[in-house]
């Protein structure tokens, strides 16, 4: 379940990433249509997540997942990374990042005659 949410957060960071290190040298399409694609694939990992969640029993429908905690005081001050997913996170993820992508691809087309449109993706 967590694994589908980490998908979810880093797919779109993964596109911005693609899209500075490519600047000028990618089209404004191309910039559109890698922005599109990241939000998919970040649905894909909410939709994982969910179908993960489905099949557990409703008390254990939560999870928590640490990818490194980046700051320790003693055994009880500690800054992690972390992702925690339940069923309203799982409904978050869903809704955002599936009416995000339809925002996106519909802006492929809005965003067309507008100067440096790559800044909008």
């Amino acid at each position: 379940m967590t694994t589908g949410a980490w998908i979810c957060l880093a797919a779109p960071l993964a596109g911005v990433v693609l899209i500075i290190i490519g600047g000028t040298r990618i089209a404004r399409r191309t910039a559109g249509w890698i922005a599109t694609f990241s939000v998919a694939v970040a649905f894909a990992g909410a939709l994982w997540a969910f179908i993960d969640m489905l099949g557990k029993d409703p008390s254990q429908r939560h999870a928590s997942s640490t990818a490194y905690t980046w700051l320790t005081a003693g055994s009880n001050f500690q800054f992690p990374l972390n992702i925690y997913v339940d069923q309203i996170s799982m409904w978050m993820m869903l809704i955002v990042s599936g009416v995000g992508m339809l925002i996106v691809l519909y802006s492929i087309g809005y965003m067309d005659k507008v100067d440096e449109e790559r800044r909008f993706f």
